[in-house]
Formats: structure tokens, sequence, C-alpha cells
């Protein structure tokens, strides 16, 4: 037998969108060595996320415990480091040819970004079904009011309250607040360009008062969410355009997604014209991110999943054409499988 486990963040708990890492870790160390996944203690956030996960309780917080008390090959940023990739799984791939598959062997695996989600991105269709697929967050999708045709559906997270609301938004400076009005010249500037209704799906934890404002949007039909953290987020990522916060959870939106999305300009690091959230890692901007600075430097970028936004919006032509076909496509009225109908080939 051949364990695999995550390091526990906190004691205090952490955010859905920060325990993922220590979790996607452990689940491609377990695939590469053939070993058991030890789920998190989620018991022991008190955000209490073993509930809506249904990761059975006490027992998989017994397994953690036990798992955490042998002696482990612990592997932390030294280590990973060592072993010559950005790709956590490749990495573990490494170095199962060092130490083998012995019995009795236990993987511990430190809660370091690491290369963040470009690392653990084998991981996406795991996270998908295990924060995605509970039965709750199936519930919460299922009940949703079905969207008209030709109806662009967007995602909203703004976060607060606990965040720093005096700090600036900067390069580099993540938990602070973005002001209220960026989200409403946002959404404002969306339905104005698309000129379509929009679906907007609101997903907060601030008073119910303080979003009256980006409530109240003519032509718009808003749904302010009040679920759990994996009903908000499966929500969130089914929307064909997110409009984040400066935050892990949107973030996790994001990966788990393959919705377009918006980011504030101001926070993005400039590194000879390439905008980038990471850029700031290291004096050259970051491994993985010079390196895709290299990969783009050939050609004009066209079209892309991340739109930087500054302070009065405005958007890339093709984008509104990309949201208008994702609108378009998924009208029954032209989908065969819904009974739909399309033109004979002429």
């Amino acid at each position: 037998m051949r364990w695999s486990v995550g390091k526990m963040l906190s004691t205090r708990g952490a955010g859905l969108g920060n325990e993922v890492f220590p979790w996607a870790k452990a689940y491609l160390g377990a695939i590469a060595f053939d070993a058991r996944l030890v789920d998190p203690p989620f018991l022991l956030n008190p955000r209490r996320y073993d509930r809506e996960l249904d990761l059975g309780g006490i027992g998989a917080t017994v397994c953690y415990l036990a798992a955490q008390s042998l002696p482990a090959t612990i592997i932390d940023q030294p280590l990973f480091e060592t072993l010559g990739s950005v790709d956590y799984y490749d990495a573990m791939c490494a170095l199962r040819r060092t130490l083998g598959t012995r019995s009795g062997l236990i993987l511990r695996h430190t809660t370091g970004m690491q290369n963040g989600y470009l690392g653990i991105r084998r991981a996406r269709p795991f996270l998908r079904t295990r924060l995605l697929g509970t039965e709750s967050a199936l519930r919460r999708l299922a009940s949703l009011p079905a969207v008209g045709d030709g109806v662009i559906t967007v995602g909203l997270h703004i976060r607060g309250g606990d965040f720093d609301g005096q700090q600036r938004v900067a390069p580099g400076v993540f938990n602070v607040t973005i002001p209220d009005a960026w989200y409403r010249d946002v959404l404002d500037s969306v339905h104005r360009e698309l000129d379509r209704p929009l679906q907007v799906y609101v997903a907060s934890n601030l008073p119910s008062g303080r979003l009256e404002d980006l409530l109240d949007l003519p032509g718009c039909g808003v749904t302010l969410l009040s679920g759990s953290a994996t009903e908000d987020l499966a929500v969130l990522a089914s929307c064909d355009f997110i409009v984040p916060s400066i935050s892990s959870y949107s973030l996790l939106a994001v990966f788990l997604s393959d919705a377009f999305y918006c980011w504030p300009q101001e926070h993005l690091n400039d590194t000879g014209g390439w905008l980038s959230i990471w850029g700031h890692e290291s004096s050259s901007g970051g491994p993985a991110t010079t390196e895709s600075i290299a990969s783009q430097m050939p050609e004009d970028v066209r079209v892309v999943r991340g739109i930087p936004v500054p302070a009065t919006p405005s958007w890339p032509r093709w984008l509104t054409d990309a949201l208008a076909a994702r609108a378009n496509i998924r009208a029954s009225s032209t989908d065969l499988c819904m009974y739909g109908v399309v033109r004979r080939a002429k």
C-alpha cells in the first residue's frame, strides 16, 4: 500500500480556492505512483467543506491524520525544483524513477502553488468532478431557470468584507477589494457592446444591500446566488463570461470553466508589453511567464481567454463575436438533438 496526501494549509482552515492545490498535487502523485489518494480533512476546516463534498467525515479525517503521523517523503518546493518540470504529474513520474514504488511509501505534498494552475492542469477533470459534481451543485444547476436563446450568461464574483478595502489594486497584490464601480462599468459596457440580453449570476460575501446598484441592470436578468461554496462555484463555472474578484475562488472558477473572463488591468504585471497575473514572481517575469512570452513572439495573439480591462472598460471586437456565437450555439431551435432544425446544405 502506498499513500499520497496533501498537507493541510492551516488548522484555522482556508478557502476552497487555496485548499485545492495540495489536494490536486496529492491526486497527481497518487496517479504517478499508483498510490491511494488521501482526501483532505475538510471536517477540520471551520467552513466544513466535507458536508458538501461528501468526503467521509470522521473516517477520512482519521485516515489523513494517520498518513500525516507516519514517516513520509516530503515533496516541498526545493525537491520539486530538482525534478525539472513545471507539470506536477511529470515531476512525480520523474520522482518515481528515483524512489521506485515500494510498499508502504507515503508521499506528503506541501501547500505551495508551485506553478499554479499550470502545474496542476492534469488534475482539472478530477477537480471538476469532485467540486462541480456534488449532489447539491448538480441540483443547483438543474434548478436554474432555462436561459433564453441568444442570452449570454455572466458569472460575477465580488469578494469584500474580509478583503482589504483600503489597499489599491496593483500588480502582485492579492486579497484586495476591487471598487464596486469597476464591476458596474464592466457589466454596463459588456451589455452595451453586445446589444443583447445578459443573465448575470452574482456570488458575493457582501450583504445584499451593498449590491443593490449592481443588481439593478436594465435589460438584464440578475440572480444573487446564496448557495454553498461548491454550488456557487458550479454556477460561475457554467457561464459564458466570468467577471472575477482578485481571489483564489474566482481563479478556481475560471480554471474549472471554459469561459472567457476579464481581469483588472491595474493588477496585471507588464513585462515588455505582455500582461500577466504572476509575472512578478521573479525579475525575469517568472519562468512560466517568460516561456509564454517567448512562445507568442512570432505571431500576433488575436483570441485569448483572459481579457485585461482598463479603468474605462473596452472590449476587442472578436470577444463580442465569440460570446454571441456561444449564445447562438446554445439555442435549442438549431440543435438537431434538441428537436432543432438546420437548413439543407446547398
